[in-house]
């Protein structure tokens, strides 16, 4: 090439490198997060596929509520309401309510080991991490056996009680860990009322008499009015307690959901379950229980005014929700 070419040569160079008027290219920016059809490969290697869509948001785990394999745990199951947890503690009663605030109040706990082995997971599951109220319906081991277990392990607000003691085992392990982590008691009497989230709370039941050997027939008897609808629940009483509360009651014991005295024992009166007149009713008992419970005359009494019954023998643990007057009902089996 000749010398005086060389100038025309770079010339023409630098014309072809200025294009835009910045200095670069004039089209427009590549788009980082394409939308709509795209050419060529579209799979995860190319860096779209894993890209979470606008308005999407991905919330991080706290610390430790990581699974076993590493993924985060399911969000604690929706409450809404007013909650009845008829727990499954084999022979024996513990009743887990949560009102429609959020208040709680664990009625009994079964027998030894029912605290640990099905109270306190049941509450973990529904990250439910203390107890507003506890109530003890009476001594006897299958009501307050699993409670120590439950007092041990979080906050209780107030434990309800008719004031008769025993000297079991059972009673002395709980009463102790009451007084053991500083609960407030309070021995409640008939006519003794609460209101807890909007919702009525009676005593029409407690230490009426029945005398120191007898704690069935003084069992606490808690009447509830909450959501539209209401609630009995009876503990251990039996037919003389029964007889009391119908010539005490009358029709106000009608009830929409009631837990059927003494796990559905034969001693009972015939005329309880017309007065009470239930759309549910449930019976928590164990299966295969030496003592006959649920006696077949009893239940067929229940069924006669219409009462469905679920059983925590054959449904496991039994949750009933109350909205706005309306029931659900959900077992575990």
């Amino acid at each position: 090439m000749r010398w005086w070419l060389w100038p025309v040569l770079l010339l023409l160079m630098a014309a072809c490198g200025s294009g835009g008027k910045d200095g670069g290219w004039d089209g427009q920016p590549l788009d980082p997060w394409p939308t709509g059809d795209q050419t060529g490969d579209s799979g995860a290697e190319d860096g779209w596929s894993d890209r979470e869509p606008a308005g999407t948001e991905t919330l991080d785990p706290p610390d430790g509520e990581l699974g076993d394999e590493g993924a985060p745990r399911p969000l604690c199951p929706e409450l809404k309401g007013f909650q009845m947890f008829f727990l499954d503690v084999g022979q024996g009663d513990a009743i887990l309510l949560r009102f429609p605030a959020g208040s709680t109040m664990l009625i009994d706990g079964g027998n030894n080991g029912n605290g640990s082995g099905v109270i306190l997971p049941w509450m973990e599951e529904y990250c439910l991490d203390q107890l507003d109220y506890m109530v003890v319906t009476h001594a006897d081991a299958d009501h307050c056996g699993g409670l120590d277990e439950v007092v041990n392990a979080l906050p209780v607000g107030q434990l309800w009680e008719n004031g008769l003691v025993s000297g079991t085992v059972a009673w002395t392990s709980f009463s102790d860990a009451i007084d053991k982590q500083g609960v407030s008691r309070l021995t409640v009497h008939r006519g003794t009322d609460a209101d807890i989230d909007g919702c009525f709370v009676e005593v029409i039941n407690a230490d009426e008499g029945w005398g120191q050997g007898d704690a069935n027939g003084n069992s606490l008897v808690l009447a509830i009015d909450c959501q539209g609808i209401t609630l009995l629940l009876t503990g251990d009483a039996h037919q003389g307690t029964q007889e009391n509360l119908i010539w005490m009651f009358e029709d106000d014991l009608k009830s929409d959901v009631v837990k059927l005295p003494h796990h559905g024992s034969a001693d009972h009166d015939p005329e309880f379950a017309t007065y009470v007149d239930p759309a549910l009713a449930v019976c928590s008992v164990g299966k295969g229980n030496p003592y006959g419970h649920p006696n077949p005359q009893v239940l067929a009494g229940w069924q006669a005014v219409g009462a469905h019954i679920y059983r925590t023998d054959n449904s496991g643990t039994i949750t009933i929700t109350a909205i706005d007057g309306t029931l659900k009902v959900k077992t575990e089996k």
